[in-house]
């Protein structure tokens, strides 16, 4: 392609994607599984959890919706 017909490029993919892009389809979204309610944050639940490890392809890991929940340390791995 040519440096000067870079424009009208840039301009056809602009049409493109107003045309079929929505809104939705640039939402993030996360899918939970099930909320952890405050007496359920346990040793031995958290126990239950990793007994069904291993996680991967077949077996995705859970998601859990904790709320009001603070986050008051966080360390790199």
């Amino acid at each position: 392609m040519k440096l000067e017909n870079l424009d009208e490029l840039k301009k056809r993919f602009e049409c493109y994607c107003e045309k079929c892009i929505t809104d939705e389809d640039i939402e993030k979204s996360l899918s939970i599984d099930t909320k952890i309610y405050p007496h359920e944050r346990t040793t031995e639940s958290l126990q239950s959890i990793h007994k069904l490890a291993p996680f991967g392809e077949g077996n995705t890991e859970p998601v859990f919706l904790l709320e009001n929940v603070q986050i008051k340390k966080i360390e790199k791995v």
